[in-house]
């Protein structure tokens, strides 16, 4: 997995792995993943107002999903991957 860049702020190997974990560890909510991102320091707004742990947490959502990793359970998302 490569880094990451969103609104001009690198978002580390370490950092998705830490995400992936938290979606491996049961059904979770998109927030509950832009709360994580927050949590490992990642900032919530740029300056300019700009979603950044909010946009982390899609981008690495929809990249599972589309990987076959994640079903959408509603209200939940749920690790169906290896």
């Amino acid at each position: 997995m490569a880094e990451m860049y969103v609104h001009g702020y690198a978002v580390s190997e370490d950092v998705q792995t830490a995400l992936l974990l938290k979606m491996k560890s049961g059904p979770f909510r998109a927030s509950a993943l832009e709360a994580e991102a927050v949590r490992l320091s990642l900032p919530n707004l740029t300056a300019n107002r700009e979603p950044v742990a909010m946009r982390v947490a899609d981008r690495i959502i929809q990249r599972e999903k589309k990987a076959g990793n994640l079903e959408l359970r509603r209200p939940n998302w749920v690790w169906t991957g290896a």
